[in-house]
């Protein structure tokens, strides 16, 4: 599950960079956000757990005060 989060977190930056449209670069920013989760919750343990809830937090409010 590491390299699954490693891999989207990658494909995410690199498909953000290299894009022109603004609804794509939403998609590649969303991907690299799901791949930090999966890196945290691949590490199995209650830090691991307790960063995925704290960053999704912070991403839920950051998304409101858009």
């Amino acid at each position: 599950m590491l390299f699954c989060g490693v891999f989207s977190i990658f494909i995410g930056i690199v498909g953000a960079l290299t894009e022109k449209r603004i609804k794509r670069f939403f998609v590649y920013s969303s991907r690299g956000h799901v791949g930090f989760r999966l890196a945290g919750l691949s590490l199995n343990n209650i830090e691991g757990f307790s960063s995925v809830f704290h960053y999704l937090a912070v991403y839920i409010i950051s998304s409101f005060l858009r």
